[in-house]
Parts: structure tokens; C-alpha cells; sequence
């Protein structure tokens, strides 16, 4: 029972990080991944992988260069 809770709350957790994340590209499409690390207090790897999944999700779409691109949320 008790690894089920634990298991629980760090879906939510990660659900709760993902929207956030998710919600801060919306707001600032050109935020960087270290504004990104400092605001949620994560590691690069942490945040890469998000922004990885919510890309995977559809949810989110890469724009321009890596150099000078910036993150567009699809609208749905």
C-alpha cells in the first residue's frame, strides 16, 4: 500500500512539473532550459526529458535553429 501512495505522488508530481513547464513555454516561447532549471528547481536532463515527452505528446513543437529557435505550444 505504502509504494503505491509513493508511486502515486510522484505521478502527480511529475504531472504537476509537466504542466508547468508546459504553461511557461506558453507564456515565453524563447525561455531557455537554465530559466526553466532554476524556476523548477530541476537538472538539465530533468527538464530535457520533459520537454521531450511533451514533444512526444504532441503537445509541444520546436521552431527555427537550435541556436536561435524557440518552443511553440500546438494549439488544439
Amino acid at each position: 500500500m505504502k509504494t503505491q501512495n509513493v508511486i502515486g505522488r510522484e505521478q502527480k508530481k511529475g504531472a504537476e512539473r509537466k504542466l508547468g513547464i508546459l504553461q511557461k513555454l506558453e507564456e515565453n516561447p524563447e525561455i531557455t532550459q537554465v530559466n526553466l532549471m532554476e524556476e523548477f528547481d530541476l537538472s538539465r536532463k530533468q527538464i530535457q526529458k520533459i520537454i521531450k515527452d511533451l514533444r512526444e505528446e504532441g503537445l509541444v513543437e520546436r521552431q527555427g535553429s537550435n541556436r536561435n529557435g524557440r518552443r511553440g505550444v500546438k494549439k488544439q
